[in-house]
């Protein structure tokens, strides 16, 4: 599998199953990131790849 299409299925799986309390905790990083375009792929592929 190439990493764009892992990366894209990652943000898919996240959109489609995330709670209220990861959506908020993904605004918040953006909110406080530099760059929040790689903060946001980072927190959604770490929490993709991190079992529960």
């Amino acid at each position: 599998m190439a990493p764009a299409d892992f990366a894209a299925g990652a943000v898919r799986e996240f959109v489609e199953s995330a709670d209220d309390d990861l959506w908020f905790q993904l605004l918040t990083r953006i909110r406080k990131a530099e760059d929040p375009g790689l903060v946001a792929v980072q927190t959604i592929l770490r929490w993709v790849v991190t079992p529960e």
